[in-house]
């Protein structure tokens, strides 16, 4: 799962220029002078649930005009001369001559330009000066400080999101499921992986209640933060949730990772059989694992086809170990005509005495018992094969098949003296050919040849 935590971080400061945007700019644009821009909640609670009433003071004629002065400029992309409107009521000297509202709003339309700016330190400076007044509308309390939290997330002050997403869901009548994930990805970024998994539980729980879809990434989120507690079993229900729900070629694949982790490797194989047939193995890496997945369950044929297509389409390299794969696959699967070119090239290409063996007991399926005798006694010039007994007892079966009795019964004679495993067999042979010799000289002397 690299880079998880870099994309988690990413959509994060995503999430937060969105979320960022919807708050600031209706706290500007709600000033009216009838309501003296009284209680921008409403723009901002969706479910209409009302705020509690605060007495704030209205803004004067005057200094509304001045901003509403600002707010064209700003508007226009004219924010230098925007600030200097607001610089004008000079609002950290002269702080006695406003209201709380106010100088509340003279900060709030200097953070919308900091922000419009992407100055994101001075405008939560700026958001922070709105949270000094205190008579100010409970709604706009309420937005400046979720509007903090996403700005102090933007700094990678993770403490900060939390303290002050706190406050927040203390003083908020409709919390929404993204402030539970800010909340977790914050938890997630101080690799408190514990204290962010039940926020992204309360999101989910909070958009089932509200009849919302869950969203992708919620789902992503939680699964890294159980992989990185190690609990694999959670990390592999959220895989299959989200193969089902989202599927995408990665998650196949993870979820298959989950399940040989977890040693449930018929799992294991139906998850990557089920991104095969989807056409979503595309690598190298990925085709060989299918491959031997196939042979390993005993469907070896199936291996082969994906080896022969992936040489075929330049996918996988036609080298000596993934010669010797598909050979093997096709052994097994008995398509020894199929094998035989194979592992003639992966025999030439390795140079190994234990390939020029496979080599001759395909020749020998295929009675082809002059081929064998080559192939054998060209493994054993080269040496390496793992059962040198094995190959004298293919050897001696193929002599015999052409009927070389002497050089067979050698052949036997040497298996039994290398492996005791051979050994009964071996002498089983010696005795029947060394019989069938002698019949052979008595029938021969009985002729007069």
């Amino acid at each position: 799962m690299q880079n998880t935590q870099q994309a988690v971080s990413n959509a994060a400061r995503v999430l937060s220029l969105a979320m960022l945007c919807f708050f600031v700019i209706p706290l500007v644009t709600s000033v009216t002078m009838e309501a003296g821009l009284s209680d921008a909640s409403a723009q901002q609670d969706k479910d209409k649930k009302k705020q509690k009433t605060r007495k704030v003071p209205a803004i004067r004629a005057n200094i509304f005009k001045k901003l509403e002065k600002a707010q064209e400029l700003a508007e226009a992309k004219q924010f230098a001369e925007a600030t200097e409107v607001l610089d004008s009521f000079d609002v950290v000297n002269r702080r006695d001559r406003y209201n709380d509202f106010e100088r509340a709003q003279i900060w709030n339309f200097y953070a919308f330009i900091y922000s419009s700016k992407e100055d994101y330190k001075s405008a939560l400076q700026a958001y922070l000066n709105v949270l000094k007044e205190k008579q100010i509308p409970e709604g706009l309390e309420v937005g400046t400080l979720f509007t903090v939290a996403q700005l102090y997330f933007i700094q990678e002050n993770y403490r900060k999101v939390i303290s002050t997403m706190k406050v927040w869901f203390s003083k908020t009548q409709s919390p929404n499921p993204n402030s539970y994930i800010i909340m977790a990805q914050a938890y997630y970024q101080l690799k408190e992986y514990r204290n962010g998994i039940p926020e992204v539980k309360k999101a989910m729980a909070l958009a089932r209640e509200k009849g919302r879809p869950m969203k992708e990434n919620w789902y992503l989120l939680l699964r890294v933060m159980h992989y990185e507690l190690n609990e694999y079993p959670q990390v592999r229900d959220i895989l299959e949730i989200l193969v089902r729900d989202f599927p995408k070629r990665e998650y196949w694949l993870q979820l298959a990772g989950m399940y040989a982790e977890l040693k449930q490797e018929k799992k294991q194989f139906g998850a990557m059989e089920a991104a095969h047939a989807q056409g979503l193995l595309k690598r190298e890496s990925e085709l060989l694992n299918m491959a031997q997945l196939y042979l390993y369950h005993e469907t070896p044929i199936k291996g082969a086809r994906i080896l022969q297509k992936g040489m075929k389409d330049e996918v996988i390299k036609r080298d000596k170990k993934n010669l010797k794969l598909l050979a093997q696959s096709l052994r097994m699967a008995q398509e020894h005509e199929d094998a035989i070119p194979v592992l003639a090239e992966a025999a030439k290409v390795s140079n190994e005495g234990e390939l020029y063996f496979q080599l001759g007991q395909s020749y020998f399926e295929l009675d082809k018992y002059n081929d064998c005798v080559d192939s054998i006694e060209t493994g054993q010039k080269l040496g390496g094969i793992k059962r040198p007994d094995t190959a004298n007892i293919m050897k001696g079966m193929c002599l015999f098949n052409l009927d070389r009795l002497s050089p067979a019964i050698a052949a036997f004679r040497e298996a039994a003296k290398q492996d005791k495993r051979s050994r009964k067999m071996g002498n089983r042979w010696i005795s029947f050919l060394t019989k069938e010799r002698e019949r052979r000289r008595q029938l021969r002397q009985s002729l007069g040849q």
